[in-house]
């Protein structure tokens, strides 16, 4: 297991290094991550923005009733 990660519930799920709340990945695209925290709130995190066009549409596909806070800067994960 990697430097910051945790084993909750037989999930990987990893801390950033900006927010004390774990996070577990939902999905990559290439460098952007598609991420659920502790309060069920999901977030777009890093990746080039083609990637970020890639991942919100998966989102708007196969996870429609979700709002992603897409706030995190590209490339920052």
């Amino acid at each position: 297991m990697s430097r910051g990660a945790c084993q909750d519930a037989g999930m990987k799920t990893e801390k950033t290094s900006c927010r004390s709340h774990r996070v577990s990945t939902i999905a990559r695209f290439g460098a952007a991550h598609l991420c659920s925290d502790e309060r069920g709130r999901v977030h777009l995190r890093g990746g080039s923005n083609e990637e970020r066009v890639e991942a919100l549409e998966f989102v708007s596909l196969f996870l429609h009733e979700v709002a992603v806070d897409t706030n995190s800067r590209p490339g920052v994960n």
